[in-house]
C-alpha cells in the first residue's frame, strides 16, 4: 500500500498487509494526517518494519506483526461479508483462500437466519447458475467451489454474491 501527496485526513483500520516485498510506503509532503489503527502485517519481509512506520506516520500503536504460513505467505481462509445497505437481501462475500484449497466451506451464520432460504452467485458471472443453493442451518456450512484465477490456475480469491429470501411469518 501507498499513501502519497494527495492523502491527508486518513484512517487505515482493520486491514491486512502482505507484500513479498515493500509492506507500506508513505510518503507525505507536506504531512497529512494518518491514523493506522488495529491493522496486521505478516510477517514474510525482512525489509519491513512496523517500528519504522510507527515513527514516520505517528500512530499504529494497536498494529501488529503475525506470523505468515508457508514460504511467508498468509495462511487459511479469510471470509468477509458485507450487507448491501440499498438491497438489504444482497450479500457480498469475499474470500481470501490462501491455502488454495479448491472447494471452501462458509459459516454464514451473521448474515443468515435458521432456516432462511438462500443462493450463492460468483460475483463476476451474475447471471450463471448459483454455485449453492439452499436453507441455512444454524451452526452450519456451505462447501463452494473456489473460481479458478486466469494467471496462477488456483482459487486464492473469490467474490460471491449471497441472495437471501425473506423468511414469511404467518
Amino acid at each position: 500500500m501507498e499513501l502519497n501527496h494527495a492523502a491527508s485526513n486518513v484512517t487505515v483500520r482493520n486491514n491486512t498487509f502482505w507484500a513479498p516485498s515493500g509492506m507500506v510506503t508513505v510518503s507525505l509532503d507536506p504531512p497529512g494526517h494518518v491514523v493506522f489503527e488495529h491493522n496486521q502485517y505478516i510477517e514474510n519481509n525482512g525489509s519491513f518494519s512496523l517500528d519504522a512506520l510507527r515513527k514516520q506516520i505517528g500512530s499504529g500503536s494497536t498494529d501488529r506483526m503475525v506470523p505468515g504460513g508457508a514460504n511467508g505467505r498468509p495462511g487459511g481462509l479469510k471470509v468477509f461479508t458485507r450487507v448491501n445497505r440499498y438491497e438489504p437481501n444482497r450479500v457480498h462475500v469475499i474470500v481470501y483462500n490462501w491455502a488454495r484449497s479448491p472447494t471452501v466451506k462458509l459459516d454464514l451464520g451473521a448474515v443468515l437466519e435458521d432456516h432462511q432460504r438462500f443462493s450463492i452467485i460468483e460475483a463476476r458471472n451474475l447471471y450463471s447458475a448459483p454455485a449453492f443453493t439452499g436453507t441455512w442451518v444454524k451452526g452450519g456450512t456451505v462447501e463452494v467451489a473456489m473460481p479458478m484465477n486466469t494467471q496462477s490456475g488456483q482459487g486464492e480469491f473469490g467474490c460471491f454474491v449471497l441472495f437471501r429470501e425473506q423468511n414469511r411469518t404467518n
